[in-house]
């Protein structure tokens, strides 16, 4: 009897997976019951998870770079807390927008698209020579922060398999934290250098740039997007790609 509700459990799982899977051979373990996260899956949540070190890292380093500013620019202390704040205005445009370009545009893409934000706001604020410009660059950021963390945690949430799925988004939680410790870093870094807020802010444009040239090398789209979109065939290539199975699909 024992044996049976075995067998059946497995005959259950097997055609669960192989409904997901449907081009793979009976010798392909199943994702379910496979012991490790397929190393691709790992290198994508390293690479994903870069969103999450940029989300923390450009909101905390406001806090080491601020002095600085205020001393260039000549601030008061009310132009001091919207140098802040203002981060949070452009978050509100990336929240309302950030979804709808993730539907449309893809997963992979959208994140492409915050990292170029990413770059461009750190260029803003790195040679910013007045306040307005300043801030200007700070709310392009807020966008770019916003938009990434729903993009990123859609792609992680799409590309894991099932059974390490929530510890895989969980990363990129923990990345926004290492992202304030490297801020808290590199503002102790420059503090003493003369113009050390312009390095500071940008650093946030190289981690954006690195992300960007792994991700469009080397990672495919969110699988789950091809599917909604009816490009199965592209999906099966991400599906093949995210869990080793070129060498042994049936063609």
């Amino acid at each position: 009897k024992m044996n049976n509700n075995n067998n059946n459990s497995f005959n259950k799982t097997n055609s669960s997976i192989r409904w997901k899977l449907p081009f793979l051979n009976n010798n392909i373990c199943s994702i379910s019951s496979c012991h490790g996260i397929p190393l691709f899956v790992i290198k994508a949540t390293a690479i994903a998870s870069l969103g999450g070190v940029l989300f923390g890292y450009d909101t905390g380093i406001i806090e080491g770079a601020l002095s600085q500013v205020s001393t260039e620019f000549s601030l008061s202390m009310e132009e001091q807390e919207w140098c802040v704040g203002i981060l949070y205005l452009g978050g509100g445009f990336g929240a309302a927008v950030g979804g709808i370009l993730c539907d449309s545009l893809g997963r992979k893409r959208t994140i492409l698209i915050t990292d170029a934000i990413f770059v461009c706001g750190a260029v803003l604020l790195s040679v910013a020579s007045n306040y307005l410009q300043f801030m200007f660059g700070r709310v392009v950021i807020g966008f770019a922060i916003s938009v990434s963390g729903i993009a990123d945690v859609a792609y992680l949430h799409e590309m894991a398999p099932p059974k390490w799925r929530g510890s895989i988004v969980s990363v990129n939680e923990g990345c926004i934290s290492l992202g304030f410790l490297v801020a808290f870093l590199f503002a102790a870094l420059f503090d003493t250098t003369h113009g050390g807020w312009r390095y500071m802010f940008g650093t946030s444009g190289v981690l954006a740039l690195l992300q960007f040239i792994m991700m469009i090398t080397s990672m495919p789209e969110s699988p789950v997007w091809l599917r909604q979109k009816g490009r199965i065939h592209e999906e099966e290539l991400a599906l093949r790609k995210i869990y080793g199975a070129d060498n042994n699909a049936n063609t």
